[in-house]
C-alpha cells in the first residue's frame, strides 16, 4: 500500500504524457518535431523508462510471488501426505509385529496342549521398582490363581503373585525373590534358578564336580510347582569355581527379553492327567 502512495504521482504524470503525446502523434510529421514535442519527449522519456522498469519488477515479483504460493501450499499438502503415509506404514508394521507374537504364542500354546493357558496383555511394570513385577489384564475371575505360571514364546516370564477381579500381578523370572527347579538340558545336572541383578539369573546349589559349561541351556525340571517340565529359562554365560565353596557360581542370561514384554501365557491351575510327554522346545 506504501508503495502505491507513492508512484500514484508518477502514474497520473506518465498518463498526462501519453496523452500529450497521442495528441502530438495527431500531428507527426516524418522527421519533424516541433520544440514543445522535442520538450516533452525529452522530459519525460527518462520517467517512462524508468516507469516501465518498475511495472515489469512488479509484475516479475507477483509473478514469483504467486509461484512461492503455490509451491509452499503444495510442499504444505506433500508433508501432509508424507505423514499420513508414514502414520499408516506404522499402523502396518505394529499389527504385522502383533501377528508375529500371537502366532508365536499360539506355537506355544499348541505345544503346552496338555495344559489350559490363558493369554493375557501386559499393560503396565510395577512403577515402584523394589520388585520385578508386572500387570496383565486378566484376574480370578478368568480363572487365574497365586502361583500359577506366566510364560511366552522364549520361555519363563514369571509367576502370578496377586490378584483382582480383573487383573493379576506376576513376579518375574529376574527378581531375587524368584525361584525355579531347574536343570541343564544336556546332562540333567540340577539346581534352582533365581532372579539376580541387572537382567540376569543365578543357578545355585550346584555342586563343584558337577559338569556345566557355558553355553548350556537352562529349562524347568517340572519337580515343583506349576510349571511343566522341559520350558527354556535361559543360556549358561559365565562360571566361577571356588574350591572353598561347595556349589558353583553359575550365571544365566534369559531368553525372555523382558524389557519388551507385550502378550504373555498363563498356564493355568489344573493339571493334565496324563505324563508330562515331550517337554516344550524353543532353542
Amino acid at each position: 500500500m506504501l508503495l502505491l502512495k507513492r508512484i500514484k504521482p508518477i502514474i497520473f504524470f506518465v498518463f498526462v504524457a501519453y496523452v500529450l503525446l497521442y495528441v502530438f502523434s495527431l500531428n507527426y510529421k516524418k522527421g519533424q518535431m516541433s520544440l514543445l514535442e522535442k520538450a516533452v519527449v525529452e522530459t519525460i522519456g527518462p520517467i517512462q523508462k524508468g516507469v516501465h522498469h518498475i511495472f515489469s519488477y512488479v509484475g516479475s515479483f507477483f509473478d514469483e510471488y504467486i509461484n512461492l504460493v503455490g509451491v509452499k501450499q503444495e510442499n504444505e499438502e506433500l508433508k501432509a501426505k508424507l505423514s499420513s503415509l508414514e502414520s499408516e506404514l506404522n499402523n502396518y508394521r505394529e499389527a504385522y509385529l502383533a501377528n508375529q507374537r500371537l502366532r508365536e504364542l499360539l506355537g506355544l500354546k499348541k505345544s503346552l496342549s496338555q495344559w489350559p493357558t490363558l493369554a493375557a496383555e501386559v499393560i503396565t511394570w510395577d512403577p515402584s521398582g523394589w520388585f520385578q513385577t508386572i500387570t496383565i489384564d486378566k484376574g480370578f475371575l478368568d480363572g487365574i490363581q497365586i502361583g500359577m505360571p506366566v510364560v511366552n514364546a522364549k520361555g519363563v516370564v514369571g509367576k502370578i503373585t496377586a490378584l483382582s477381579r480383573h487383573y493379576a500381578r506376576a513376579l518375574l523370572l529376574i527378581d531375587p525373590n524368584f525361584a525355579i527347579d531347574s536343570y541343564i538340558q544336556r546332562n540333567r545336572v540340577y539346581g534352582i534358578v533365581s532372579g539376580y541383578k541387572n537382567g540376569m539369573c543365578r543357578m545355585q546349589y550346584v555342586q563343584q564336580n558337577q559338569d556345566v559349561k557355558e553355553g548350556d541351556v537352562v529349562v524347568t525340571s517340572g519337580m515343583a510347582g506349576y510349571f511343566p517340565k522341559g520350558l527354556p529359562i535361559g543360556t549358561i554365560t559365565k562360571i566361577k569355581i571356588n574350591k572353598a565353596q561347595l556349589f558353583q557360581e553359575i550365571y544365566v542370561k534369559p531368553y525372555v527379553d523382558f524389557s519388551k514384554l507385550e502378550e504373555v501365557l498363563v498356564i493355568l491351575k489344573e493339571r493334565p492327567v496324563v505324563n508330562y510327554g515331550k517337554p516344550y522346545k524353543n532353542h
